[in-house]
């Protein structure tokens, strides 16, 4: 999530919306690609965590992400 704070009845925060665009990824890979739930995990980040400096509007952009990580397994 960029750095412009947002604050709305279903997102109080950057918190809450990073959180959701998180956690609607994880269902997506549940209901489209049938992965087990106990294999995912999600965590928001809000505007701690950017790829790079908020000074545009291209570059809060960039910072509006998901990032997905895979772990081999064993």
């Amino acid at each position: 999530t960029d750095n412009i704070p947002i604050k709305t009845a279903l997102y109080p925060s950057n918190w809450e919306l990073s959180a959701a665009r998180a956690t609607s990824v994880l269902r997506y890979f549940i209901a489209k690609h049938a992965i087990e739930p106990d294999r995912l995990y999600v965590k928001g980040n809000a505007d701690s965590r950017p790829l790079v400096p908020n000074n545009t509007p291209e570059q809060r952009a960039q910072n509006r992400r998901v990032e997905i990580r895979l772990k081999e397994i064993s």
